[in-house]
């Protein structure tokens, strides 16, 4: 039988309390008002797309400093015709938006991921490099392993080599599977392991361990990259949205900041980088998949 968390003697609990892939407790995931370093977010407003808030790095991504953007049109960042293609994109999908944007100042080409967070747009930039993969290039990594797997003859089988396509393709040391179970409790169903680590695979876990809203989150927005678990948060700049005047709302965002209690249990696991996303079934979380560095 598998080994549940209470079964766990007490000094394993660390290690098992995991599989807390961006839980933690009543922490207001969506409502932490950092990013990540590895691209920068622009939250406008629409239909004009003047610029509400920035994050503070935009000095160091654009050379153009948050004093410089605040309150004009997203026309002082990118070309004209650009903006008007950004604005057509929109046009055909209400839902969300992908693009690539060359920034005039600089000549650095961004990969753009627009979103709807309530009344206000949010658009994030990632710089394209040849050295890592964006967020969009990761998704399209994941949709090709899905589609590869449309049949299998049991579904054993297919998690199982669904988890070592997605180890090829991205590299990670180690790809989980894990499972929902009906009362929201689960299980790693899949593991491929190229570490030293121990290993996870059979691992119950609660359903305190990934909360309501976290899995709201995952079903919302299917991919979580967090580069590098040392990074230094980046503040939004004004802390406050000029319109609400409260906290900006970044569940759609794929930038946002991590929550300490999650870095704390994967800085536990000897993580370096980490990557989840969901697997949905007729329009229902099925299930997640964890890649560590």
């Amino acid at each position: 039988m598998a080994e549940t968390l209470d079964q766990r003697p007490p000094q394993s609990l660390d290690n098992a309390d995991l599989l807390a892939l961006e839980v933690c407790n009543p922490y207001p995931i969506r409502f932490i008002q950092t990013i990540q370093p590895h691209g920068l977010l622009i939250a406008l407003k629409y239909p004009d797309l003047t610029i509400l808030q920035v994050s503070a790095n935009v000095e160091t991504l654009l050379h153009q400093p948050p004093a410089a953007l605040l309150g004009q049109p997203l026309t002082v960042v990118f070309a004209a015709a650009d903006v008007e293609l950004l604005r057509h994109c929109l046009d055909r999908n209400q839902a969300a938006a992908y693009l690539t944007l060359p920034h005039p100042a600089t000549g650095q080409a961004f990969a753009a991921s627009l979103h709807w967070q309530q009344t206000t747009l949010l658009m994030e930039l990632e710089p394209q490099t040849a050295d890592e993969p964006t967020s969009e290039e990761l998704c399209c990594q994941i949709n090709t392993a899905i589609a590869a797997f449309g049949t299998a003859p049991d579904m054993q089988s297919l998690v199982d080599s669904f988890a070592r396509e997605i180890q090829r393709l991205t590299g990670f040391d180690r790809v989980m599977v894990y499972r929902f179970q009906p009362d929201q409790s689960g299980v790693v169903v899949a593991e491929v392991n190229h570490s030293d680590r121990e290993s996870y695979l059979g691992l119950h876990y609660p359903t305190t361990d990934i909360p309501r809203e976290a899995r709201s989150l995952f079903y919302a927005n299917p991919l979580r990259y967090i580069p590098d678990l040392n990074y230094v948060p980046v503040s939004l700049v004004p802390e406050e949205h000029p319109l609400t005047h409260g906290p900006l709302d970044l569940g759609a965002a794929e930038l946002r900041g991590v929550s300490p209690p999650h870095i704390d249990y994967l800085h536990r696991m000897g993580v370096s980088t980490s990557m989840t996303f969901s697997l949905t079934d007729d329009q229902r979380l099925w299930g997640l998949v964890a890649c560590h560095h």
